[in-house]
């Protein structure tokens, strides 16, 4: 029974040491390691910062691309090319209207032939409305060309064609302006094969003037205004290209800087806070001032067992003694 008695107040008198060590050692936990955790802390932010520049980056590259470079510039050129084909057909068209228009009268059909008036009429007016709008929309080096660029049209001047330079709106409002005088033309005058300038009443002169300008000038205009356009598509599918590949270098270039950065911090930061590293180095981890109150802590708990096994083993040999002087007496 000693003996039991003997350990359970040893086991008494070690509990304030396990309490003090544990508290000790709750207080060390915040400094183990601080400098090395404030530095990953640090990391991670500038990742988390790294992260969303590239991502604000391309962000920003996708939408100039996207809702400046194609909707501003692709969608209205690829919509002043549609707009300028039509204009080229629409032209062409008056020009079968007319001789639809011959036809009708040669067959003395009057229903056709006002059918055909009020459809030279409608193109006409479709045609100067947009060519309206178009002209005053294009911008630039387009709107230069429609002002001041010079255009051929053949004119009828007594019984002989003589060319005139003029510019693009005067051209074509010249063009629409003949086109519906020529929807009023008297039926007999079409009947009569002779459009021979100078034999030839006015109103048939501007038919004259339709089918002589429609595919020599007019379509000419509209064409050059259609290669000015395309050339303006060329350019932007050649920015689109070499800004494809600015966003590349630039992507590649943060992406391996964002790499390097990051095999930088496992070198430098991750490795200090493996529990191995920290169990086996906790001393060297430690700031100096906590270190010195662990080893002053741990060095009385360890003169407190020695005295007690000490204490011990000076009773246990006493009790050895006295059971020999016993044994002896008996």
């Amino acid at each position: 029974a000693a003996p039991s008695t003997s350990g359970g107040s040893s086991v008494n008198e070690n509990e304030p040491k396990r309490v003090t060590t544990y508290r000790y050692i709750e207080k060390c936990i915040p400094v183990i390691l601080k400098k090395e955790y404030d530095r990953l802390i640090r990391f991670h932010v500038r990742v988390c910062l790294f992260l969303i520049l590239l991502v604000s980056l391309e962000t920003a590259a996708f939408v100039f691309a996207v809702f400046f470079v194609f909707s501003d510039v692709a969608l209205e050129d690829l919509d002043r090319v549609t707009l300028i084909s039509l204009f080229r057909s629409q032209a062409t068209k008056c020009g079968h209207l007319q001789r639809s228009q011959m036809m009708a009268a040669w067959a003395n059909d009057t229903e056709e032939l006002d059918k055909i008036r009020n459809e030279m009429i409608e193109v006409t007016k479709v045609i100067e409305e947009e060519n309206f709008d178009l002209y005053h929309a294009v911008q630039g080096v387009m709107r230069e060309h429609v002002q001041s660029y010079l255009f051929e049209a053949m004119v009828p001047y007594g019984n002989r064609w003589r060319s005139v330079n003029a510019t693009y709106f005067t051209v074509v409002q010249d063009f629409l302006r003949r086109v519906k005088s020529s929807a009023d033309c008297p039926i007999d005058d079409l009947r009569n094969p002779n459009y021979k300038l100078g034999e030839i009443p006015y109103v048939k002169t501007e038919i004259a003037y339709v089918q002589e300008n429609m595919f020599r000038g007019i379509t000419t205009l509209f064409e050059s205004l259609v290669d000015m356009y395309d050339s303006q598509l060329v350019d932007f599918i050649s920015l689109s290209g070499w800004l494809l590949i600015c966003v590349c270098i630039i992507t590649a270039v943060f992406v391996a800087l964002f790499s390097a950065y990051m095999v930088y911090g496992l070198v430098q930061h991750v490795h200090a806070v493996k529990y191995k590293l920290v169990v086996c180095n906790l001393a060297l981890m430690t700031p100096m001032g906590t270190a010195k109150t662990l080893y002053k802590h741990f060095k009385s708990i360890e003169q407190d067992l020695k005295a007690m096994e000490d204490e011990h083993f000076e009773e246990k040999k006493l009790v050895s003694e006295v059971d020999k002087m016993v044994e002896e007496a008996t």
